[in-house]
């Protein structure tokens, strides 16, 4: 019973990973659009990009599948600027 607890668990904090980097990706194109009229298109894309892998239950091919998310991500946040 132990091990279908503990796939249970991780199984959800999977889905609760790959909601918080919906949301972020969600947040991260809403600042980089200009218009609301840019945003839509890029959130509809978003959010087919991720209900492609919607029925993915395995946690090792999920993991995979964040892969491209993630990096995305790290490439389209603001750099910081300095002041002074």
């Amino acid at each position: 019973m132990s091990g279908a607890a503990s796939y249970l668990a991780r199984r959800a904090a999977q889905r609760e990973k790959v909601r918080i980097l919906y949301r972020r990706a969600l947040k991260d194109t809403l600042n980089w659009a200009v218009h609301c009229h840019l945003f839509y298109p890029d959130a509809d894309a978003l959010r087919e990009r991720f209900d492609a892998n919607k029925n993915v239950v395995s946690l090792l091919l999920v993991t995979q599948a964040r892969g491209p998310f993630d990096s995305n991500r790290r490439m389209r946040l603001r750099p910081i600027q300095e002041n002074g």
